[in-house]
């Protein structure tokens, strides 16, 4: 039970720096629904956890890395070989944010565990456009 307390708190104290704005979030959704339910099965990720996104709740979790993995090979913006497509990432996630896509992909590109590489690059394109 302390567990589950505590990862709650670091969530949601995770979360709270971050504020983005439900016009982002939306347009997240729609540039990932396509792929959703195919990364789920792919990756075997918890399915609240990949619900729980769209409340920019990302928890440290391995399925959940490679769920975003997956999500963001199919976008077309993460290669099989890890390598960032810094223009999708923008046109997509970084609202056109091309000098933030490129901080991203900079920030990432060493990270040779895919998975983690994901999740870091969510993590970095969320706090780029935190509002």
């Amino acid at each position: 039970m302390k567990c589950i307390v505590l990862f709650t708190l670091l969530l949601v104290s995770m979360t709270a720096a971050i504020n983005v704005s439900p016009e982002k979030i939306e347009k997240w959704e729609n540039a990932i629904q396509p792929h959703v339910e195919k990364c789920k099965l792919e990756s075997n990720v918890d399915p609240v956890y990949a619900d729980r996104m769209k409340y920019l709740e990302f928890p440290k979790d391995q399925k959940f890395y490679c769920y975003m993995k997956c999500l963001y090979n199919e976008a077309g913006v993460i290669d099989a070989e890890g390598h960032v497509n810094v223009e999708e990432l923008a046109k997509k996630f970084s609202f056109g944010n091309l000098e933030a896509a490129k901080k991203c992909e900079d920030k990432v590109e060493t990270e040779k565990r895919l998975c983690e590489q994901a999740y870091e690059l969510l993590l970095c394109t969320v706090e780029a456009v935190s509002e």
